[in-house]
């Protein structure tokens, strides 16, 4: 069950109430501010189930725990996913597997016995779904029988690139996890460069 907190926060985020890490964790951490704010839980907890998202937020107890280097200003406060949330429960099984858009034969072959011997040691694969490494290492995880965690640049309705919804869909058959920061569109590339692509865990 979504938290209420998770969905004030969701709905807050999409009406632009809240703008950015930095002025959630100065202006809004405090649970009483969250309950005050004007958002009609029901629409959004609606507007979630019809998509088939979950979302959840730094007061659930389940939120993944951050890096203790992420400072508290650049701190995620809610994430939008599908999937299993529990994968990142222990940063211990987590490796990011990360690389260039357009890798040479040579390095998609390191990066796939590379991939293959930490699924064989019970890691999850953690990477950005974007094209070339990304899309290797999920894939190869996959084909290994692993479960793997994409960290979206967009929302979950509008996968990037395009070409990886079906990859997104095996993701999560398979077990896997789908997640990101954002409830809307980037309004701009700033706010993209700070969001895109950051693995806290």
């Amino acid at each position: 069950m979504i938290s209420d907190l998770a969905i004030i926060i969701y709905g807050a985020l999409k009406e632009n109430l809240i703008k950015s890490r930095s002025d959630f964790w100065k202006n809004f951490a405090e649970i009483k501010t969250l309950q005050n704010l004007p958002i009609d839980i029901q629409k959004y907890r609606k507007e979630l189930s019809e998509k088939g998202f979950d979302v959840i937020c730094s007061y659930d107890n389940d939120f993944p725990k951050i890096d203790c280097a992420v400072k508290n200003s650049e701190s995620p406060f809610l994430f939008v996913y599908k999937g299993d949330i529990s994968l990142l429960k222990n940063i211990n099984n987590n490796v990011a597997v990360i690389g260039v858009l357009n890798p040479t034969q040579n390095i998609i072959d390191r990066e796939k016995e590379f991939v293959k011997v930490l699924v064989n040691n019970k890691q999850n694969i953690v990477s950005g779904l974007a094209s070339g490494c990304d899309t290797i290492a999920h894939k190869t995880c996959l084909e290994c029988g692993g479960k793997t965690v994409a960290f979206l640049p967009t929302t979950l309705d509008n996968i990037y690139p395009k070409q990886n919804s079906d990859l997104v869909n095996g993701i999560l058959e398979n077990g896997g996890l789908v997640i990101t920061e954002y409830v809307g569109e980037p309004k701009n590339k700033y706010e993209n460069i700070l969001n895109n692509q950051c693995f806290y865990f």
